[in-house]
C-alpha cells in the first residue's frame, strides 16, 4: 500500500477506503480543487459495458490517498 495525493490517481487504480478495496471507475475533476471519484467493489471485473458504482466520493485534490500496489509476479 502507498499514498499518494488524489490528483495523481488514476482510473482503474485499486484503493481503500475503511479498510475495504475498490477500483477508481471514474474521475470527475471539481472547481475549487476538488475531485470526485466513482468507486466500484475491488471483487468486480472493471467494464465499460456495466454500471457498478457504490460510492461517489468528492475530496480535496491533495488529499493522501491508500493505493493498493499491483502484486508483483
Amino acid at each position: 500500500m502507498k499514498q499518494i495525493r488524489a490528483h495523481e490517481v488514476k482510473p482503474g487504480d485499486k484503493v481503500e477506503v475503511f479498510s475495504v478495496e475498490y477500483f477508481i471507475r471514474y474521475i470527475r475533476y471539481r472547481a475549487a480543487g476538488e475531485i470526485q471519484f466513482s468507486l466500484q467493489p475491488a471483487s468486480e471485473p472493471l467494464s465499460p459495458f456495466t454500471c457498478n458504482e457504490v460510492i461517489f466520493m468528492t475530496v480535496q485534490s491533495s488529499l493522501m490517498v491508500d493505493v493498493v500496489e499491483p502484486e508483483s509476479d
